[in-house]
């Protein structure tokens, strides 16, 4: 069976809202059952796509009508100047001699913050540049996993374990505005603008029927940050082909012209940053290497001049 992706289903949206959805719609294995229940399951799982779809595109007409207000909402709540030294970030061997470069975050389905190649033709794809501001912490969430301190294993062991060929780099700069989530209030607004959405009741009856949990928007700033923040967010665009709640925060704070989102790691709640370069044009924000590079690394700066050649 394929890793991803047993069931497809298209759709002509373009546009997305952020809405709240535990974790209850994961497909069974097949192999873990008798041949008499595959063609059950393969029904649940149309009708999960359906639902998943339907879910989706009730909050994306909802978003279209507010677009401008949820942008706006997140824009005037930003840091200005965020200044930091020695923050990690942690790429595959591929991309060690270009290790500014976010074309890594556009191959599917993309970053935390960032859709990648989803589906280009339904979900623009936009690139993003994530570190960490340690080396731990930079693994940690390279890997998607969490390292126990007190385990065997320390996060090298672990990057290894995980047949991986792993480049950390320390970096430095300097970002004009981000957008921090590790201060809720920033999120207040935001929050009273998308709990006002409404959800169909035929929804609710498909929800039922599935027996999962009913539908929502979120309500608080607490239920947004911990749907946009859970370590699981690769499910729903690994399952249905529609990007995660976070994917389309990322993209409404990109759309703001917002540079960086803060926020804290779900592995050990240290900071971790990401970089939306494209949004460096006409900016005085920079990052750069700490240390002398190889002669094969030909950009040292990601800054207003450079950022087209990192992507």
């Amino acid at each position: 069976m394929s890793k991803k992706r047993q069931y497809r289903r298209k759709s002509s949206k373009k546009r997305s809202v952020l809405y709240l959805q535990k974790d209850p719609t994961t497909l069974a294995v097949l192999d873990d059952y008798e041949g008499s229940d595959i063609k059950k399951l393969s029904q649940r799982g149309d009708q999960l796509l359906k639902y998943q779809l339907e879910y989706y595109t009730v909050l994306a007409n909802q978003r279209v009508q507010t677009f401008d207000k949820l942008r706006n909402s997140l824009s005037t709540h930003t840091k200005r100047y965020f200044e930091f030294k020695g923050w990690q970030r942690s790429i595959t061997y591929q991309w060690a001699t270009r290790p500014l470069s976010s074309r890594g975050s556009l191959i599917d389905p993309g970053g935390r913050f960032n859709i990648g190649a989803i589906d280009p033709n339904r979900f623009p794809i936009f690139p993003a540049l994530y570190i960490a501001c340690d080396k731990e912490t930079a693994l940690q969430e390279h890997l998607g996993q969490a390292i126990n301190s007190t385990g065997s294993l320390d996060p090298y062991e672990l990057a290894l374990s995980n047949k991986k060929s792993i480049a950390l780099v320390s970096l430095s700069g300097k970002i004009e505005n981000i957008l921090d989530l590790t201060e809720k209030k920033s999120l207040n607004t935001f929050c009273n603008l998308i709990k006002d959405f409404k959800i169909p009741s035929y929804l609710q009856k498909m929800a039922k029927e599935l027996h999962i949990q009913p539908p929502m928007a979120a309500q608080t700033v607490e239920q947004i940050l911990s749907t946009i923040l859970t370590p699981n967010w690769r499910s729903q665009p690994m399952q249905f082909d529609l990007p995660a709640n976070s994917q389309i925060f990322g993209q409404i704070v990109f759309a703001a012209g917002i540079e960086g989102i803060l926020y804290p790691s779900k592995m050990n709640e240290r900071l971790c940053l990401v970089i939306f370069p494209k949004n460096f044009q006409n900016s005085s924000s920079y990052i750069k290497l700490d240390d002398p590079a190889p002669v094969e690394v030909s950009i040292t700066t990601l800054d207003s001049s450079t950022w087209e050649k990192c992507i």
